[in-house]
């Protein structure tokens, strides 16, 4: 039997036989054929990411942080990281105009690229799956970034060399 799911949907797992709650994003058909790990695997997504460079300074995370929570902005995936006296921020957040309205009061140089999201189990070999399709189909990953945590589908999010070709092979 293949069951079509195309919501957010909240489940219990039977985990080292304990039943925990779970929240996961599935947007594939889940075919009982899969293995747990493919069928709790969210389907690839395009997503929009808001980058901005600016002189780094103590307290700048905290500026980001109280620019987009002023705007009633979420951050759903975060890297940032100094180099040679600039601080860059990639970030995947709920609500891209107020985003960026927010962060240009900071200055600095901001950017939207189209990256790759993906919700991947926090389970031992989820990368190995993930890279592993993007490689079987000859293309480069220009970086990850992501962060497991206590969380079950940790949020990965993926710039590749094709991104197109990439979430094609991702949502085989």
């Amino acid at each position: 039997m293949i069951i079509p799911v195309n919501r957010r949907v909240e489940m219990f797992l039977l985990i080292d036989l304990k039943i925990v709650p779970s929240t996961c994003n599935i947007i594939e058909t889940i075919n009982p054929n899969k293995s747990l790990m493919e069928a709790i695997m969210a389907t690839a997504k395009k997503a929009k990411q808001l980058s901005i460079e600016i002189p780094n300074r103590v307290g700048l995370l905290a500026a980001v942080g109280t620019a987009l929570s002023k705007a009633k902005v979420n951050i759903e995936a975060l890297c940032a990281y100094e180099m040679a006296g600039t601080a860059y921020f990639m970030l995947i957040i709920t609500e891209l105009a107020k985003g960026k309205k927010a962060l240009a009061t900071l200055g600095g140089k901001i950017i939207l690229d189209d990256v790759i999201t993906v919700e991947i189990p926090n389970k031992k070999g989820a990368i190995e799956k993930v890279a592993g399709k993007i490689a079987d189909v000859g293309i480069d990953i220009v970086y990850i970034y992501g962060t497991a945590g206590s969380c079950r589908n940790p949020l990965c999010v993926i710039k590749t060399a094709d991104d197109k070709k990439a979430l094609k092979a991702l949502n085989k």
